[in-house]
Order: C-alpha cells, then sequence, then structure tokens
C-alpha cells in the first residue's frame, strides 16, 4: 500500500517541487523566472546575449526580451551549428568513424554540459583578466587619446594611414610609445567589426589561426556589439566627449571588487598623459626597437604566466600528459617531428626543434621555472599597493 501510493505520487508530481497536476501550469502560462528556474542553459545563453546587446548590468534583465532578439539568437546558435557541424562531417567522412563531437562542445551534454561551460567560462574570464592587466602594465588599456606602438610594422602602419603626426613616451618603465596624428582626433569610437577583422588579418599574415567554431562565436559577439549602435545614437561603449576610461569607470559597478585598482589606474593613466614626454623624429627608431625587443621578451613571459597561473589551461595541459609520455617512450614524437605531424618552435630563438630530446629539454625548463616565475609577478607592487602601505 505504501509503495504504491508513493509510485503514484511520484507520477504525478512535477518538476521536483510537489507541483501536482491539479495545480500545475502548462510552460508558457509560468513567469519567466519559474521558466529559468527550470532551464538554466538558457538563461546563461539569453543573459550573455543581453549583456552583449545592452551593455546593461544583470540586475535589469528583462522579464522577456524582445522577440527580435530571440530571433536573432537562434540565427546566432545556428550560424554556429552550421560551422561546427560543417567541420565534424569532414572528420566523421575521412576517419569513417561512427561517432564525432562537435567542436566546444562536451560529447553528452546532460551530463556535463554545465561543467564544460562553466570550465569554458571561467577560463575566457580568465584569460580577459590576463590580457587586460597586461595592457594596463604599459597604459595601453583604456588609452584612446593616442595609439600605441610596440613594434616596427605598428610603426610602418600608421605613419602611412596617420602621416605627420606626433610620437610621445609616458616613462621609461613604459614598454611602448605613442603616437597622435596629426590634427584633431575626430570623436568617433573604435568599430567592434573593424577591429576584428583587422585581428583577423593580422593573425592571418603572421600564419596563424582560430578554431572555426571560435573564429565564428568572435564573428557574432562583435557583430552583437556593432548591433547597439542604432539604439544609442551612433555609438556603442562611451557618449560623446567621453574617454573610454571614464566610461569603463561609469559602467563598472561600484561594488565592483576590482573598482580601486581600476580607479587607481585611471588616474595614474591621466597624470602620465598631462606629463608625456615628446620624442624627435630621431629618437623613435631607437627607441622603438628596444621597446620591441621587450616587446618580444613579454611576449614569451605572458605566455608562461597563462600557463602557469590559468587553472584551466594547465589542467588541460595536464590531462594530455600521459599522452605525450606515451609518445615519448619508443621516441615516438622524434618521428612525428620529422614527418611534420607535430611542430614543436622555441619561444626564444623562433626555430624548430629537431627531436624530442630538445623539446624535453624545453618542458623541463619550463616546469623548473614558472613557480618562480609566478611567484615574482605576484610580488609586484603597483601603485594601490604602495597607497596601502
Amino acid at each position: 500500500k505504501g509503495i504504491e501510493e508513493t509510485t503514484m505520487k511520484q507520477w504525478h508530481t512535477w518538476d521536483d517541487r510537489g507541483v501536482t497536476n491539479h495545480n500545475n501550469k502548462y510552460l508558457y502560462q509560468r513567469p519567466s523566472f519559474e521558466y529559468y528556474d527550470l532551464y538554466r542553459g538558457p538563461l546563461v545563453e539569453h543573459m550573455i546575449f543581453y549583456l552583449t546587446k545592452t551593455g546593461g548590468d544583470a540586475r535589469t534583465f528583462p522579464e522577456l526580451m524582445p522577440h527580435q532578439w530571440f530571433a536573432e539568437i537562434y540565427n546566432n546558435r545556428f550560424e554556429m551549428y552550421s560551422v561546427l557541424q560543417r567541420r565534424r562531417r569532414a572528420t566523421q567522412e575521412a576517419a569513417l568513424s561512427r561517432e564525432a563531437h562537435l567542436d566546444m562542445a562536451p560529447a553528452h551534454m546532460d551530463s556535463e554540459g554545465e561543467q564544460y561551460y562553466e570550465r569554458l567560462l571561467s577560463r575566457e574570464s580568465s584569460m580577459v583578466e590576463l590580457s587586460a592587466a597586461r595592457l594596463m602594465g604599459n597604459f595601453i588599456f583604456l588609452n584612446d587619446a593616442a595609439i600605441p606602438l610596440q613594434t616596427q610594422s605598428a610603426l610602418l602602419r600608421v605613419a602611412q594611414e596617420y602621416p605627420n603626426g606626433k610620437f610621445y613616451s609616458l616613462g621609461d618603465d613604459v614598454n611602448a610609445l605613442f603616437y597622435v596624428p596629426a590634427g584633431e582626433i575626430a570623436d568617433d569610437e573604435v568599430c567592434p567589426a573593424d577591429a576584428f577583422n583587422a585581428y583577423m588579418n593580422y593573425m592571418k599574415l603572421t600564419g596563424r589561426r582560430f578554431n572555426p567554431g571560435y573564429n565564428q562565436a568572435l564573428n557574432i559577439f562583435y557583430r552583437t556589439l556593432e548591433s547597439r549602435k542604432p539604439g544609442l545614437e551612433g555609438r556603442w561603449f562611451q557618449v560623446k566627449g567621453e574617454s573610454q576610461a571614464d566610461a569603463f569607470l561609469r559602467r563598472l559597478k561600484a561594488d565592483d571588487p576590482h573598482r580601486p585598482v581600476y580607479e587607481e589606474y585611471v588616474a595614474e593613466l591621466k597624470e602620465r598623459w598631462a606629463n608625456r614626454k615628446e620624442l624627435s623624429e630621431a629618437e623613435v627608431m631607437p627607441k622603438l626597437l628596444e621597446v620591441e625587443g621587450k616587446y618580444r621578451k613579454e611576449c614569451i613571459d605572458f605566455d608562461t604566466l597563462v600557463m602557469s597561473m590559468n587553472e584551466e589551461v594547465s589542467s588541460e595541459v595536464k590531462e594530455k600528459a600521459p599522452e605525450y609520455e606515451a609518445l615519448m617512450a619508443d621516441d615516438g614524437l622524434t618521428h612525428m617531428m620529422a614527418d611534420g605531424s607535430i611542430v614543436a618552435i622555441d619561444a626564444e630563438t623562433r626555430q624548430g626543434l629537431a627531436n624530442q630530446q630538445q623539446l624535453f629539454s624545453r618542458m623541463t625548463d619550463f616546469e623548473a621555472g614558472k613557480d618562480k616565475f609566478t611567484e615574482n609577478v605576484n610580488n609586484t607592487k603597483t601603485g594601490l599597493d604602495s597607497k596601502r602601505h
């Protein structure tokens, strides 16, 4: 009797919330907060779209978005599917495999989906924070008063597009020069789509490329940023007459734990720019050569920092370590490097490695020095640290 009653109660109970057939509402009759409580995946998807589309705050997420936005979400989703499925089909047909998984998706969405996308978002968030910190170190982040230069190729391009400008330095401890074009700079924002296309062109020129699915996701993201303009008088980030730094602080929440860091950075950025030093044409090239040498070293150090401090990246490397060890057992990596299946390049010399012994030596050196490198970075004092002490 008791088992029968329990079974029938479970049969008539929905949602694991004690809701029975007698008082249950259809899904379309539920308020949106109940729908999002049941389906967390759409909540994350819709929230990311809303924040990208409007630049607003999660606390003002609407109960129901305009139907045009839902249509745009579906279009974005199936654009991604078309790219991922085309790539999966080519791989599956080439290998004649019965089963193949989409890129940027777990093998089993129901059991692994939440954990997979939590790790993906955590990794992207960590990469953005590290990249912003790197730019802040040379006062490039939020500096829209001038064009930062760290390489000779950058100098050549700005000289061609904006001739007769002036060069400035913000101090010997800043590893960048800054170029201000001749005349007044138009009060225009950088177009997200143009910035994305310029970045993709740079990747192609340097012989690198993203995963096609990731590339499509970036394209959709920047296109969504661009779509803010019609509702914001042709602008997507800052209002007319406002600097990027002021717009960033205005948009940053008052209770954000990182706000004091950004406020100190913006104050120091304005102070440095007010005391900038103009460089003559004869001073520019020697100074830039010195900057570029440090910049190349900085790129290597940044990669080391990412591999050391980003838990998501380091965990991926650790997961693949047994696979690499198995290949090394019978000199397998050397054969794969010889036939071009694996290409290993020394980050400092930019020369290819010939065998697995050289590769193993570089890996050993990295493991030995990464902890000390991370410790040195963490012990570096900033202007905010000096004020606190």
